[in-house]
């Protein structure tokens, strides 16, 4: 039972994969991964079962019940390795309740919805982090990826030099092109930050709602909760 996840660490762990983690916090979470190998573990199960629950909700979307398996394909797992299997898809949707009954929770005791600046500066510090992540220079796992990770930074660029149009442009243009899902799911978040930049409150909604329904974005979940603030 040692070795459970306690609620403050499991809150911190989800914050951490949502780029939700203050400098201050995340250089608290990096520290304590370096040095506590128990906790490491933890974040390590934690990223498991979610990609396990990220699998079992996306083979449900284009799987329909009833379907007809597939010719040759590998039948489910019996005996023992079944079973364990099945208990550790049970824990995952266990911990998926558990996250939505948190959800709902927090959303009963809000008082107001944010004001748009406050959003704002949310999630301008939310892209800031995934440009960060994503767009590390050379430190890239695919070569081939770099020309198009080159070509979001210099449209970025030409927005900070005050080209706001032209870059608006050419990152529409860059979001149909990509063939990169990170890349594209970035230039969109870009996108919302800009038309919030500009004013433009309604087309940022529209960009935040393609991320929430686009299937693959990771981060759907964090575009839901800042609909909810407009």
């Amino acid at each position: 039972m040692d070795n459970l996840i306690n609620d403050k660490d499991l809150e911190m762990i989800r914050r951490f994969f949502d780029y939700d983690l203050s400098e201050e916090e995340l250089t608290r979470f990096d520290d304590r991964l370096n040095a506590d190998q128990a906790f490491a573990m933890q974040v390590d199960k934690f990223q498991q079962v979610s990609a396990s629950v990220d699998a079992f909700i996306f083979e449900k979307k284009i799987k329909p019940e009833g379907e007809q398996p597939i010719p040759n394909e590998a039948p489910a797992p019996q005996g023992a390795s079944g079973s364990w299997m099945k208990l550790g898809l049970r824990l995952a949707l266990g911990i998926l309740l558990l996250a939505v009954a948190g959800y709902f929770v927090m959303k009963s005791i809000k008082t107001k919805p944010a004001d748009t600046t406050e959003v704002y500066a949310q999630i301008e510090q939310y892209t800031d982090r995934m440009t960060q992540d994503i767009l590390r220079g050379d430190d890239v796992s695919v070569p081939a990826e770099a020309p198009e990770a080159d070509q979001l930074k210099g449209i970025l660029a030409d927005y900070d030099s005050g080209n706001k149009e032209n870059a608006m442009t050419s990152l529409d243009k860059f979001i149909v092109d990509s063939k990169n899902p990170e890349n594209k799911e970035l230039a969109y978040w870009w996108k919302v930050r800009w038309h919030l930049d500009n004013g433009q409150q309604d087309e940022a909604i529209q960009a935040l709602k393609t991320i929430k329904s686009t299937p693959g974005f990771n981060s759907s979940k964090k575009a839901t909760q800042w609909l909810e603030k407009f």
